[in-house]
Protein backbone atom coordinates (compact mmCIF):
# COMPACT_ATOMS: atom_id res chain seq x y z
CA UNK A 1 0.00 0.00 0.00
CA UNK A 2 1.10 3.45 -0.79
CA UNK A 3 2.32 5.07 2.55
CA UNK A 4 2.04 8.99 3.09
CA UNK A 5 3.10 10.84 6.38
CA UNK A 6 1.00 13.32 7.58
CA UNK A 7 2.09 16.41 9.24
CA UNK A 8 -0.57 18.90 11.78
CA UNK A 9 -0.58 22.33 12.19
CA UNK A 10 -2.40 24.85 13.91
CA UNK A 11 -3.49 26.49 17.28
CA UNK A 12 -2.19 24.96 20.54
CA UNK A 13 -2.14 26.10 23.82
CA UNK A 14 -3.01 29.59 22.51
CA UNK A 15 -0.43 29.87 19.72
CA UNK A 16 -0.27 29.08 16.51
CA UNK A 17 2.76 26.03 16.29
CA UNK A 18 3.40 25.34 12.64
CA UNK A 19 3.76 21.68 13.78
CA UNK A 20 1.62 20.31 16.57
CA UNK A 21 1.52 16.96 18.60
CA UNK A 22 4.54 14.64 18.25
CA UNK A 23 4.00 12.91 14.83
CA UNK A 24 3.00 9.75 15.63
CA UNK A 25 0.02 9.93 13.06
CA UNK A 26 0.61 7.99 9.64
CA UNK A 27 -1.81 7.87 6.57
CA UNK A 28 -1.51 4.75 5.18
CA UNK A 29 -3.94 5.62 2.18
CA UNK A 30 -7.48 5.48 0.51
CA UNK A 31 -9.59 2.83 0.45
CA UNK A 32 -13.15 2.64 -1.42
CA UNK A 33 -15.52 0.52 -0.47
CA UNK A 34 -18.43 -1.88 -1.98
CA UNK A 35 -20.61 1.50 -1.84
CA UNK A 36 -17.94 3.55 -3.81
CA UNK A 37 -17.01 5.32 -0.71
CA UNK A 38 -13.76 7.07 -0.67
CA UNK A 39 -11.84 7.18 3.35
CA UNK A 40 -8.61 7.62 4.82
CA UNK A 41 -6.92 5.24 6.79
CA UNK A 42 -4.63 6.53 9.66
CA UNK A 43 -2.74 4.86 12.33
CA UNK A 44 -1.38 6.48 15.52
CA UNK A 45 1.23 5.10 17.49
CA UNK A 46 2.91 2.54 15.08
CA UNK A 47 6.35 4.15 15.01
CA UNK A 48 8.53 6.54 13.83
CA UNK A 49 7.69 8.51 10.68
CA UNK A 50 9.41 11.63 9.06
CA UNK A 51 7.50 14.07 11.46
CA UNK A 52 8.36 11.98 15.04
CA UNK A 53 10.42 15.17 15.87
CA UNK A 54 13.12 13.62 18.44
CA UNK A 55 10.19 11.27 19.77
CA UNK A 56 9.42 7.52 19.02
CA UNK A 57 6.41 7.64 17.75
CA UNK A 58 4.68 5.31 20.15
CA UNK A 59 1.78 5.33 22.05
CA UNK A 60 0.42 4.44 25.46
CA UNK A 61 -2.87 2.50 25.69
CA UNK A 62 -4.36 4.83 28.12
CA UNK A 63 -4.30 7.72 25.84
CA UNK A 64 -4.88 5.65 22.78
CA UNK A 65 -8.14 4.06 24.24
CA UNK A 66 -9.42 7.49 25.49
CA UNK A 67 -8.91 8.72 22.29
CA UNK A 68 -11.11 5.78 21.01
CA UNK A 69 -13.89 6.40 23.70
CA UNK A 70 -14.43 9.98 22.79
CA UNK A 71 -13.83 10.05 19.45
CA UNK A 72 -16.86 7.20 19.45
CA UNK A 73 -18.69 9.34 21.43
CA UNK A 74 -18.54 11.91 19.47
CA UNK A 75 -20.27 10.36 16.11
CA UNK A 76 -22.98 8.84 18.31
CA UNK A 77 -23.35 12.74 19.62
CA UNK A 78 -23.89 13.42 15.35
CA UNK A 79 -20.40 15.52 15.97
CA UNK A 80 -18.20 15.33 12.77
CA UNK A 81 -15.14 13.97 14.01
CA UNK A 82 -12.08 10.87 13.02
CA UNK A 83 -13.78 7.41 13.94
CA UNK A 84 -11.68 5.12 15.89
CA UNK A 85 -11.80 1.97 13.54
CA UNK A 86 -9.83 -0.46 16.27
CA UNK A 87 -7.25 -0.43 19.10
CA UNK A 88 -4.24 -3.00 19.51
CA UNK A 89 -1.66 -3.56 21.84
CA UNK A 90 1.74 -3.84 20.61
CA UNK A 91 3.23 -6.36 23.26
CA UNK A 92 5.80 -3.25 23.60
CA UNK A 93 6.40 -1.11 26.36
CA UNK A 94 6.57 2.65 26.22
CA UNK A 95 8.77 4.54 28.24
CA UNK A 96 7.02 8.27 29.74
CA UNK A 97 6.77 9.17 32.99
CA UNK A 98 6.66 5.80 33.98
CA UNK A 99 6.33 2.19 31.64
CA UNK A 100 3.35 1.78 30.15
CA UNK A 101 1.87 -0.78 27.85
CA UNK A 102 2.18 0.25 23.91
CA UNK A 103 -1.12 0.31 21.83
CA UNK A 104 -1.94 1.29 18.19
CA UNK A 105 -4.89 3.40 17.16
CA UNK A 106 -6.33 2.84 13.45
CA UNK A 107 -8.52 5.80 12.54
CA UNK A 108 -10.61 6.33 9.86
CA UNK A 109 -12.39 9.47 8.20
CA UNK A 110 -13.40 10.35 4.64
CA UNK A 111 -10.54 13.00 4.80
CA UNK A 112 -7.66 13.92 7.27
CA UNK A 113 -6.81 17.24 6.16
CA UNK A 114 -6.90 20.01 9.32
CA UNK A 115 -7.74 23.87 9.12
CA UNK A 116 -4.36 24.20 10.45
CA UNK A 117 -3.30 22.82 7.08
CA UNK A 118 -4.71 26.06 5.06
CA UNK A 119 -3.14 28.19 7.79
CA UNK A 120 0.44 27.05 7.57
CA UNK A 121 0.52 27.89 3.65
CA UNK A 122 -1.69 30.98 4.62
CA UNK A 123 1.03 32.17 7.39
CA UNK A 124 4.05 31.43 4.49
CA UNK A 125 1.95 33.34 1.76
CA UNK A 126 1.62 30.19 -0.15
CA UNK A 127 -0.81 30.98 -2.76
CA UNK A 128 -0.10 28.08 -5.36
CA UNK A 129 0.12 25.41 -2.21
CA UNK A 130 -3.13 27.28 -0.83
CA UNK A 131 -5.03 26.60 -3.70
CA UNK A 132 -3.56 23.78 -5.05
CA UNK A 133 -4.68 22.63 -1.49
CA UNK A 134 -8.34 23.70 -1.53
CA UNK A 135 -8.57 22.39 -5.00
CA UNK A 136 -7.51 19.19 -3.87
CA UNK A 137 -10.17 19.02 -0.54
CA UNK A 138 -13.33 20.44 -2.98
CA UNK A 139 -12.38 17.62 -5.33
CA UNK A 140 -12.19 14.77 -2.80
CA UNK A 141 -14.82 15.57 -0.46
CA UNK A 142 -17.50 17.46 -2.11
CA UNK A 143 -17.33 16.04 -5.82
CA UNK A 144 -21.29 16.80 -6.52
CA UNK A 145 -20.22 20.23 -6.61
CA UNK A 146 -18.90 19.90 -10.36
CA UNK A 147 -22.28 18.22 -12.33
CA UNK A 148 -26.15 17.58 -11.43
CA UNK A 149 -29.03 16.39 -13.55
CA UNK A 150 -32.68 17.84 -13.09
CA UNK A 151 -35.49 16.43 -13.88
CA UNK A 152 -38.95 17.67 -13.99
CA UNK A 153 -39.33 21.71 -14.44
CA UNK A 154 -42.72 22.03 -12.89
CA UNK A 155 -43.67 25.00 -10.83
CA UNK A 156 -41.45 23.54 -8.29
CA UNK A 157 -39.03 22.05 -10.38
CA UNK A 158 -38.41 24.59 -12.89
CA UNK A 159 -37.52 27.61 -10.41
CA UNK A 160 -35.22 24.92 -7.83
CA UNK A 161 -33.26 23.78 -10.99
CA UNK A 162 -32.80 27.33 -11.49
CA UNK A 163 -31.33 28.44 -7.96
CA UNK A 164 -28.78 25.26 -8.92
CA UNK A 165 -27.57 27.47 -12.17
CA UNK A 166 -27.27 30.63 -10.41
CA UNK A 167 -25.28 29.20 -7.39
CA UNK A 168 -23.00 27.89 -10.36
CA UNK A 169 -23.50 24.27 -10.61
CA UNK A 170 -23.08 22.33 -14.00
CA UNK A 171 -27.33 21.67 -15.03
CA UNK A 172 -28.72 19.26 -17.07
CA UNK A 173 -32.20 19.40 -17.04
CA UNK A 174 -35.14 16.87 -18.50
CA UNK A 175 -38.86 17.69 -18.64
CA UNK A 176 -40.79 15.42 -20.56
CA UNK A 177 -42.56 18.76 -22.43
CA UNK A 178 -39.39 19.57 -24.47
CA UNK A 179 -40.54 22.99 -24.68
CA UNK A 180 -40.30 23.64 -21.19
CA UNK A 181 -36.98 22.38 -21.01
CA UNK A 182 -35.50 24.64 -24.11
CA UNK A 183 -37.69 27.51 -22.19
CA UNK A 184 -35.31 26.97 -18.89
CA UNK A 185 -32.31 26.47 -21.35
CA UNK A 186 -32.91 29.70 -22.93
CA UNK A 187 -33.45 31.54 -19.55
CA UNK A 188 -30.38 29.76 -17.31
CA UNK A 189 -27.18 28.61 -17.72
CA UNK A 190 -27.36 24.34 -18.54
CA UNK A 191 -28.45 22.31 -21.12
CA UNK A 192 -30.89 19.39 -21.78
CA UNK A 193 -30.93 15.94 -21.84
CA UNK A 194 -34.09 14.06 -24.43
CA UNK A 195 -34.75 11.35 -22.03
CA UNK A 196 -34.21 10.76 -17.92
CA UNK A 197 -31.40 8.25 -18.83
CA UNK A 198 -29.68 10.98 -21.06
CA UNK A 199 -29.56 13.62 -18.48
CA UNK A 200 -28.28 11.93 -15.80
CA UNK A 201 -25.16 9.73 -17.55
CA UNK A 202 -22.47 12.28 -16.16
CA UNK A 203 -24.34 13.67 -13.13
CA UNK A 204 -22.74 12.98 -9.51
CA UNK A 205 -25.76 13.99 -7.86
CA UNK A 206 -29.46 14.11 -9.99
CA UNK A 207 -32.59 15.14 -8.31
CA UNK A 208 -35.88 14.64 -9.65
CA UNK A 209 -39.38 16.30 -8.94
CA UNK A 210 -42.04 14.76 -10.32
CA UNK A 211 -45.72 14.50 -9.99
CA UNK A 212 -46.96 11.54 -8.24
CA UNK A 213 -45.82 7.99 -7.62
CA UNK A 214 -46.35 6.57 -11.17
CA UNK A 215 -44.10 9.40 -12.60
CA UNK A 216 -41.40 8.94 -10.18
CA UNK A 217 -41.40 5.24 -11.09
CA UNK A 218 -41.49 5.90 -14.76
CA UNK A 219 -38.83 8.34 -14.47
CA UNK A 220 -36.60 6.45 -12.40
CA UNK A 221 -37.25 2.58 -13.07
CA UNK A 222 -38.89 3.04 -16.92
CA UNK A 223 -37.21 1.87 -20.45
CA UNK A 224 -35.18 5.16 -20.49
CA UNK A 225 -35.21 5.70 -16.84
CA UNK A 226 -32.34 7.28 -14.22
CA UNK A 227 -31.57 4.51 -13.24
CA UNK A 228 -30.10 2.68 -16.68
CA UNK A 229 -27.87 5.93 -16.51
CA UNK A 230 -26.72 7.09 -13.53
CA UNK A 231 -23.53 5.45 -12.20
CA UNK A 232 -21.94 3.99 -9.41
CA UNK A 233 -21.69 5.94 -6.50
CA UNK A 234 -23.79 9.08 -7.31
CA UNK A 235 -26.56 10.30 -5.52
CA UNK A 236 -30.41 10.33 -6.33
CA UNK A 237 -32.53 12.70 -4.73
CA UNK A 238 -36.50 12.38 -4.94
CA UNK A 239 -37.85 15.76 -3.99
CA UNK A 240 -41.11 14.52 -5.00
CA UNK A 241 -43.88 13.95 -2.27
CA UNK A 242 -44.65 10.19 -2.84
CA UNK A 243 -45.22 7.34 -0.11
CA UNK A 244 -42.60 5.87 1.98
CA UNK A 245 -42.89 2.89 0.67
CA UNK A 246 -42.39 3.71 -2.49
CA UNK A 247 -38.79 5.49 -1.04
CA UNK A 248 -37.94 2.49 0.36
CA UNK A 249 -38.22 0.40 -2.90
CA UNK A 250 -36.02 2.91 -5.31
CA UNK A 251 -33.18 2.73 -2.26
CA UNK A 252 -33.23 -0.68 -3.01
CA UNK A 253 -33.11 -0.64 -6.73
CA UNK A 254 -30.66 1.82 -7.06
CA UNK A 255 -28.53 0.64 -4.07
CA UNK A 256 -27.92 -2.31 -6.17
CA UNK A 257 -26.52 -0.70 -8.84
CA UNK A 258 -24.19 0.87 -6.34
CA UNK A 259 -25.97 4.30 -6.57
CA UNK A 260 -27.38 5.94 -3.56
CA UNK A 261 -30.69 7.16 -3.09
CA UNK A 262 -32.30 10.20 -0.46
CA UNK A 263 -36.12 10.94 -0.47
CA UNK A 264 -36.47 14.68 -0.02
CA UNK A 265 -39.80 16.20 -0.02
CA UNK A 266 -39.83 19.82 0.13
CA UNK A 267 -42.65 22.21 2.16
CA UNK A 268 -43.30 26.22 0.76
CA UNK A 269 -44.69 25.42 -2.48
CA UNK A 270 -44.29 27.84 -5.24
CA UNK A 271 -43.54 30.67 -3.64
CA UNK A 272 -40.95 29.44 -1.65
CA UNK A 273 -39.68 27.48 -4.61
CA UNK A 274 -39.19 30.77 -6.53
CA UNK A 275 -37.55 32.65 -3.65
CA UNK A 276 -35.59 29.57 -2.89
CA UNK A 277 -36.41 29.54 1.00
CA UNK A 278 -38.29 25.77 0.83
CA UNK A 279 -37.76 23.05 3.99
CA UNK A 280 -36.50 19.98 2.40
CA UNK A 281 -36.97 17.09 4.74
CA UNK A 282 -34.58 13.89 3.72
CA UNK A 283 -34.23 10.15 4.66
CA UNK A 284 -31.27 8.09 3.75
CA UNK A 285 -27.61 7.83 4.89
CA UNK A 286 -25.82 10.75 6.48
CA UNK A 287 -23.15 10.00 4.79
CA UNK A 288 -25.32 10.11 1.41
CA UNK A 289 -27.03 13.21 2.60
CA UNK A 290 -23.62 15.32 3.69
CA UNK A 291 -22.88 14.62 -0.25
CA UNK A 292 -26.06 16.43 -1.53
CA UNK A 293 -26.81 18.99 1.97
CA UNK A 294 -24.95 21.86 0.36
CA UNK A 295 -26.54 21.59 -3.57
CA UNK A 296 -30.07 21.48 -1.50
CA UNK A 297 -29.26 24.15 0.73
CA UNK A 298 -29.41 26.77 -2.87
CA UNK A 299 -32.70 26.50 -3.07
CA UNK A 300 -33.26 25.90 0.31
CA UNK A 301 -34.17 28.05 3.60
CA UNK A 302 -33.99 24.51 6.14
CA UNK A 303 -32.70 21.31 5.16
CA UNK A 304 -33.25 18.24 7.59
CA UNK A 305 -31.91 14.42 7.49
CA UNK A 306 -34.72 12.86 9.93
CA UNK A 307 -33.77 9.53 9.69
CA UNK A 308 -33.25 6.51 7.52
CA UNK A 309 -35.33 5.75 4.16
CA UNK A 310 -38.78 7.20 3.84
CA UNK A 311 -38.33 9.61 7.28
CA UNK A 312 -38.47 12.58 5.01
CA UNK A 313 -41.79 11.46 3.00
CA UNK A 314 -43.24 10.69 6.46
CA UNK A 315 -42.16 14.00 7.77
CA UNK A 316 -43.61 15.48 4.70
CA UNK A 317 -47.23 13.90 5.93
CA UNK A 318 -46.98 15.34 9.43
CA UNK A 319 -46.50 18.67 7.77
CA UNK A 320 -49.66 18.15 5.31
CA UNK A 321 -51.42 17.15 8.50
CA UNK A 322 -50.75 20.07 10.21
CA UNK A 323 -51.31 22.26 7.19
CA UNK A 324 -54.64 21.02 5.98
CA UNK A 325 -56.26 21.56 9.87
CA UNK A 326 -54.23 25.02 9.91
CA UNK A 327 -56.01 26.27 6.56
CA UNK A 328 -59.76 25.01 7.65
CA UNK A 329 -59.47 26.90 10.41
CA UNK A 330 -57.98 30.13 8.92
CA UNK A 331 -61.08 29.35 6.07
CA UNK A 332 -63.65 29.02 8.83
CA UNK A 333 -62.23 32.44 10.74
CA UNK A 334 -62.36 34.64 7.68
CA UNK A 335 -65.74 33.37 7.06
CA UNK A 336 -66.89 34.02 10.75
CA UNK A 337 -65.19 37.46 10.36
CA UNK A 338 -67.05 38.67 7.33
CA UNK A 339 -70.81 36.96 9.06
CA UNK A 340 -70.20 39.05 12.00
CA UNK A 341 -69.68 41.90 10.25
CA UNK A 342 -66.30 42.90 11.20
CA UNK A 343 -63.38 43.66 8.98
CA UNK A 344 -61.25 40.61 7.76
CA UNK A 345 -58.23 42.81 6.88
CA UNK A 346 -58.28 44.99 10.42
CA UNK A 347 -58.95 41.56 12.16
CA UNK A 348 -55.93 39.78 10.58
CA UNK A 349 -53.40 42.37 10.70
CA UNK A 350 -54.29 42.22 14.40
CA UNK A 351 -54.81 38.87 14.94
CA UNK A 352 -51.26 37.76 12.92
CA UNK A 353 -49.28 39.71 16.05
CA UNK A 354 -50.38 37.06 18.50
CA UNK A 355 -50.52 33.50 18.74
CA UNK A 356 -52.72 33.02 15.83
CA UNK A 357 -50.25 34.12 13.41
CA UNK A 358 -49.30 31.56 10.60
CA UNK A 359 -47.34 31.61 7.46
CA UNK A 360 -50.79 30.56 5.41
CA UNK A 361 -52.42 33.89 7.11
CA UNK A 362 -50.14 36.69 6.54
CA UNK A 363 -49.85 35.15 2.72
CA UNK A 364 -53.19 33.59 1.58
CA UNK A 365 -55.87 35.58 3.53
CA UNK A 366 -56.06 38.56 0.93
CA UNK A 367 -56.61 36.01 -1.88
CA UNK A 368 -58.99 33.53 -0.09
CA UNK A 369 -60.86 36.84 0.37
CA UNK A 370 -61.07 38.04 -3.20
CA UNK A 371 -61.89 34.35 -4.49
CA UNK A 372 -58.56 34.06 -6.10
CA UNK A 373 -57.64 30.58 -5.87
CA UNK A 374 -55.31 30.36 -9.45
CA UNK A 375 -52.20 30.09 -7.51
CA UNK A 376 -50.14 27.88 -5.25
CA UNK A 377 -50.36 24.40 -4.13
CA UNK A 378 -53.19 22.71 -5.88
CA UNK A 379 -56.27 20.87 -4.23
CA UNK A 380 -55.49 17.05 -6.49
CA UNK A 381 -52.20 17.68 -4.79
CA UNK A 382 -52.77 18.40 -1.56
CA UNK A 383 -55.36 15.00 -1.44
CA UNK A 384 -52.68 12.88 -2.92
CA UNK A 385 -50.37 14.27 0.02
CA UNK A 386 -53.23 13.37 2.15
CA UNK A 387 -53.93 10.44 0.79
CA UNK A 388 -50.52 9.05 1.80
CA UNK A 389 -50.85 10.24 5.24
CA UNK A 390 -54.32 8.44 6.07
CA UNK A 391 -52.84 5.41 4.77
CA UNK A 392 -50.00 5.42 6.72
CA UNK A 393 -52.20 6.36 9.58
CA UNK A 394 -53.81 3.32 9.35
CA UNK A 395 -50.72 1.18 9.18
CA UNK A 396 -49.51 2.49 12.27
CA UNK A 397 -52.46 3.14 14.24
CA UNK A 398 -52.30 6.75 14.35
CA UNK A 399 -55.69 8.17 14.41
CA UNK A 400 -56.25 11.32 11.65
CA UNK A 401 -60.18 12.63 12.31
CA UNK A 402 -59.53 16.51 11.56
CA UNK A 403 -57.38 15.56 8.62
CA UNK A 404 -60.06 12.71 7.30
CA UNK A 405 -62.60 15.60 7.62
CA UNK A 406 -60.75 18.43 5.73
CA UNK A 407 -60.01 15.57 3.27
CA UNK A 408 -63.46 15.55 2.37
CA UNK A 409 -64.12 18.96 2.61
CA UNK A 410 -60.97 19.20 -0.49
CA UNK A 411 -63.15 16.60 -2.13
CA UNK A 412 -66.51 18.67 -2.23
CA UNK A 413 -63.90 21.78 -4.02
CA UNK A 414 -63.05 19.07 -6.44
CA UNK A 415 -67.18 18.87 -7.57
CA UNK A 416 -66.73 22.78 -7.55
CA UNK A 417 -64.27 22.24 -10.52
CA UNK A 418 -61.36 23.28 -7.81
CA UNK A 419 -58.78 20.17 -8.28
CA UNK A 420 -55.68 22.94 -9.30
CA UNK A 421 -57.15 25.54 -7.26
CA UNK A 422 -54.69 26.71 -4.28
CA UNK A 423 -55.57 24.94 -1.26
CA UNK A 424 -56.40 28.02 0.73
CA UNK A 425 -59.84 27.36 -1.78
CA UNK A 426 -61.57 25.82 1.31
CA UNK A 427 -62.80 29.20 1.89
CA UNK A 428 -64.86 28.87 -1.18
CA UNK A 429 -66.91 25.93 -0.09
CA UNK A 430 -67.88 27.86 3.28
CA UNK A 431 -69.44 30.49 1.41
CA UNK A 432 -71.30 28.32 -0.77
CA UNK A 433 -72.34 26.90 2.86
CA UNK A 434 -75.03 29.90 3.49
Amino acid sequence: MYKISSGSFGNQFGNFVQQLGDGRAILLGEVIDNSNFRRDIQLKGAGLTPFSRQGDGRAALGSVLREYIISEAMFALGIPTTRSLSVVTTGELVYREKTFPGAILTRVALGHIRTGSFQYFALHRDEKALTALADYVIDRNYPMIKKVAFLGLGVMGYPMAGWLSRNDFDVTVYNRTTAVAQRWCSQYSGQMARTPEAAVLEADAVFLCVGNDRDVQDVALGPKGIRNGLRPGAVLVDHTTTSAELAKQLAVAFEARGCRFIDAPVSGGQQGAESGKLTVMCGGHSQDFAKVESIIASYAKAVQLMGPVGSGQLCKMVNQICIAGLIQGLAEGLNFAVNAGLDPNQVIDTISQGAAQSWQMENRYETMLAGEYDHGFAVQWMRKDLGFALQEGKANGSALPVTELVDGYYAEVQKLGGSRWDTSSLLARLKLKK
